[in-house]
């Protein structure tokens, strides 16, 4: 729920904001289709090749390194609070150090990319949406179902690697634009659902987890010995 909240705080820096509105002109055409002509400047972050007009592409890279920081610090609190409380330990620094390892990878593959020939997943195509910070943080969340050793959240937890790929290699706009909601989105807004998607599977999922255990605390209370 806390990546969910902060991949929600990101929408802002998604936002495609053009330079010269003067010179750009959108025509909507039949079934919510649109066509766009004129010119934009492109301003492309290390871990965001430039959303299409996106102008914060640097503080989009400094948003999500100082967030998956952020994170991981907050994570490892929990995880210490819940050990301290509860009694139950894992190992957490194994899904933080894949995460903060993976970030650190990006940054030098996305800063010195022309100085070689990038495989697969260093290409242009998979770094253009900016959500390319998702599938790291996918893989520190695949890790850290491994540690916790819970079947359901590893399944969860993939179907977010498959989420977060999609959100990379896919402009999820193409599947709202029936029913009226291709009105709603335009040139400078397409990338937005590539967050909104992740950001609601996180949360949803998040809360269900929590709702699941929070029924099984009160259940065990419940049928708990009186001590006679």
């Amino acid at each position: 729920m806390l990546f969910g909240f902060i991949t929600l705080l990101s929408i802002p820096l998604y936002y495609g904001w053009p330079i010269h509105f003067n010179t750009y002109h959108c025509s909507h055409l039949v079934h919510g289709a649109m066509t766009c002509s004129g010119s934009f400047s492109y301003h492309p972050g290390y871990l965001t090749s430039g959303f299409m007009t996106n102008q914060l592409g640097n503080w989009l890279t400094l948003f999500w390194v100082t967030s998956l920081l952020l994170g991981y610090v907050v994570t490892i609190w929990f995880y210490r609070h819940r050990a301290s409380s509860v009694g139950l330990k894992i190992r957490i620094w194994p899904a933080v150090a894949v995460g903060l390892g993976l970030l650190a990878l990006a940054l030098l593959m996305q800063t010195h990319w022309r100085s070689f020939e990038p495989p697969f997943l260093a290409s242009g195509d998979f770094w253009m949406r900016g959500t390319a910070t998702l599938v790291i943080l996918s893989i520190g969340i695949v890790t850290l179902a491994v540690l916790e050793r819970s079947f359901v959240y590893v399944i969860y937890s993939l179907g977010f690697v498959a989420l977060t790929l999609l959100a990379s290699l896919y402009n999820v706009s193409n599947l709202v634009q029936w029913e009226g909601l291709g009105r709603f989105i335009t040139r400078s807004t397409q990338a937005i659902p590539n967050v909104i998607l992740p950001a609601l599977y996180l949360l949803i999922g998040g809360f269900f987890f929590w709702a699941v255990q929070h029924d099984s605390q009160i259940a065990a209370h419940t049928f708990e010995p009186d001590g006679e």
